[in-house]
């Protein structure tokens, strides 16, 4: 099977079944303002609706600013504990939003950082957070 759907100002999502497992997924701009992100939507079922999902990854977009200040703090307090001091202006160089994960609940969302090729990144590691209501739930980072 090979359905798509489009976002409206975001992109195309194809649909994918792992199992029992059923997700869109794609590559889309409008999330981040620098680059364009993975974004995956699981639902419980390929005929599913994604009416409620778009309107939370709309609002997630809104909000990116917010929640990447959020996560640079929470990458900068993780960093400190190391005895690396590097400011949240020096990690937003250093990484940019990747991808963006809605889970099956509609609450909690998989975000993943990437490091700029372009910027000496001291830690080979691609942070990791869960992020519900705004706040960071679980990371690898910490």
């Amino acid at each position: 099977m090979n359905k798509e759907i489009t976002l409206d100002k975001f992109g195309t999502l194809k649909l994918f079944l792992d199992g029992q497992d059923c997700y869109w997924f794609g590559r889309v701009r409008n999330i981040s303002p620098d680059h364009e992100v993975e974004l995956t939507i699981n639902v419980d079922n390929q005929g599913q609706s994604l009416k409620d999902q778009m309107e939370l990854i709309a609002e997630f977009a809104n909000n990116y600013g917010r929640l990447m200040i959020t996560l640079y703090n929470y990458l900068h307090r993780s960093f400190a504990l190391t005895g690396d001091n590097r400011s949240v202006d020096d990690l937003k160089k250093m990484y940019f939003l990747a991808s963006v994960e809605l889970r099956k609940d509609n609450k909690e969302w998989w975000i993943v950082l990437e490091p700029d090729s372009n910027v000496d990144v001291k830690y080979n590691v691609l942070p990791r957070f869960t992020v519900r209501d705004g706040r960071v739930a679980w990371s690898n980072i910490g």
